[in-house]
């Protein structure tokens, strides 16, 4: 049987549309039949703008009674979400080669599948422009998340590097189809953090741009630096292709089938 809804947690609710779309999902509305989780993060206490000792996602989670499958959101592991739900009956999806690394440090049973969280065709190639994108969700910048936003984003030190005027990312909320004119507009995508990011750099590069990055992960549009002048470097290469367009390098190093959704392919 296979599955046909899905619960997204709030906290990726900027990419619940494009995937269900993707995925012919809907959303989730039926605690007995099968069905798709992706996230389970702590609540959030907008006032105090920091993280309440609660979880809806973990509650819906653990009162479905219907066959289910979670893709983590990325704060599972460092939040101790696991420790809410039944993990030895798990039918656990790891998108990223840092989320297997986390899965056989906690013992958690999983399988490596690169499912996109996005339709390719809405991401086509288009002429390299002259500017620098980078994930920096300025709204982060306050609260609790503010005090690790440097750490996280290395917005100031980017800034430092190369010059706000050189960069192109939206200064607030847009919605992922918003996002597309700042893609635009780029030549090549830093990524700093090691989990922030994944899905735009995965955008970008169904676009035809790569990203600059410290994660170790290895992918197609993935070049690694450990050092500011390797960056600057990096950099300075990949404006030699402003202008031109670049092909998608991605569609296979992903896995474009739906036969994940189907019971049978946890048994």
């Amino acid at each position: 049987m296979r599955i046909e809804q899905a619960y997204i947690s709030p906290s990726l609710s900027h990419f619940k549309n494009e995937f269900l779309e993707c995925w012919n999902l809907k959303d989730y509305d039926n605690s007995e039949e099968p069905a798709l989780f992706w996230g389970l993060y702590p609540d959030w206490d907008g006032e105090l703008e920091c993280e309440k000792n609660s979880s809806s996602d973990v509650d819906v989670y653990n009162n479905h009674i219907g066959f289910k499958v979670l893709i983590p959101g990325g704060v599972e592991w460092t939040r101790g979400m696991f420790d809410l739900i039944d993990t030895e009956n798990i039918n656990l999806v790891a998108v990223d080669e840092i989320e297997i690394d986390l899965n056989k440090k906690y013992n958690l049973p999983h399988k490596f599948l690169k499912i996109p969280y996005f339709d390719f065709e809405k991401y086509e190639p288009t002429i390299l422009g002259d500017k620098i994108y980078s994930h920096i969700p300025l709204r982060e910048n306050s609260g609790d998340w503010g005090k690790n936003f440097e750490k996280m984003f290395h917005y100031d030190k980017l800034m430092n590097l190369f010059g706000e005027d050189r960069f192109c990312f939206p200064k607030e909320w847009v919605t992922p189809q918003e996002c597309i004119k700042y893609f635009n507009q780029s030549f090549v995508n830093i990524k700093p953090h090691l989990i922030r990011g994944f899905n735009t750099s995965w955008k970008l590069g169904s676009m035809g741009r790569n990203t600059i990055t410290t994660n170790i992960t290895s992918a197609p549009n993935y070049l690694h630096y450990d050092s500011d002048d390797e960056l600057k470097r990096l950099v300075d290469e990949e404006s030699k292709k402003i202008g031109t367009i670049q092909e998608n390098k991605l569609w296979d190093y992903f896995h474009q089938s739906d036969d994940w959704l189907n019971e049978e392919y946890w048994k």
